[in-house]
């Protein structure tokens, strides 16, 4: 099969892309083949959403008893998106909107607000995993029936 223009540019991007991973980090990752090419990244993926949420609880330390831990984690969820949107609020005024300087700020107030997640789920005796193939599942059917904009859960 003989490639499209669009396609032999694709493949040299690709293939640049590639050049370019290897020649700034030590390793990288193969994640996909395009046109023959394999498509590299600089991130692997390590853990699963199973294996963070038991990880996350073994750091747990909060009260749970009648029902704190409920409490606890959806305080301290709403705490930490609140620090994301602080972090951004913060770039967009000091920094002339350069989200770029704040990635590592982000990064670390988004595990933060992960564990908040991972550990609320297991207050409801739900996984992650469980919430976010629920999540997938819902967006998905609001897009094919043409709902994914608006508002309201039961659309």
């Amino acid at each position: 099969m003989r490639m499209t223009k669009n396609e032999a540019e694709e493949a040299c991007r690709q293939y640049n892309y590639l050049c370019d991973i290897l020649e700034y980090t030590e390793q990288a990752f193969p994640i996909e083949t395009r046109f023959g090419w394999e498509i590299y990244s600089r991130r692997k993926e390590s853990m699963n959403m199973a294996e963070y949420q038991m990880k996350a609880l073994e750091t747990a330390m909060y009260p749970t008893l009648d029902n704190l831990g409920i409490y606890y984690t959806a305080l301290g969820l709403c705490s930490e998106a609140g620090e994301v949107a602080g972090k951004i609020k913060k770039a967009l005024r000091d920094k002339g909107g350069n989200y770029h300087a704040i990635k590592d700020d982000i990064k670390k107030e988004l595990g933060d607000v992960l564990w908040y997640c991972a550990t609320l789920a297991d207050e409801f005796d739900l996984s992650l995993s469980e919430v976010a193939e629920y999540n997938i599942e819902k967006l998905a059917s609001r897009k094919e029936r043409g709902v994914i904009q608006g508002s309201g859960d039961d659309r």
